[in-house]
């Protein structure tokens, strides 16, 4: 049994494979071992860049980052997911993308956590909005 869960925003086509099975497609063939451990090193990559970025970056930079790096997720997500994801409040994300651009304000203002629910940094760091 896994110890993720993954919820999808969107209808998705998911594959899987038992871990026993991987780790024999990955003993037998180099370009598949090469390839899991490429993919691997970036994932772990990624989830370092966003936990560093979470303790040190601004509401502000995380959601511009975020607007960079996902710029057609913010116009097909609904923004309280959006907020979780960037560990803000809702309110906070609709401060920023007010100071935004035309393209933020396009997007439509979706539901999610209330104020209060979602523990974050962005109270602590206001001063730099």
């Amino acid at each position: 049994m896994s110890e993720e869960y993954v919820e999808t925003l969107e209808d998705m086509v998911a594959y899987r494979i038992g871990i026993d099975d991987l780790l024999e497609l990955f003993r037998t063939n180099i370009e598949l071992a090469n390839w899991g451990r490429i993919i691997h090193q970036n994932e772990y990559r990624r989830l370092h860049r966003s936990h560093r970025d979470r303790l040190t970056l601004s509401a502000g930079e995380r959601y511009e980052e975020f607007r960079k790096q996902f710029p057609q997720v913010c116009q097909r997500v609904q923004l309280g997911y959006i907020a979780s994801y960037l560990g803000i409040t809702l309110p906070t994300l609709s401060r920023l993308r007010s100071r935004g651009t035309s393209a933020d304000r396009k997007v439509q203002y979706g539901g999610g956590k209330q104020e209060g629910e979602n523990l974050s940094q962005d109270k602590y760091r206001a001063d730099k909005l």
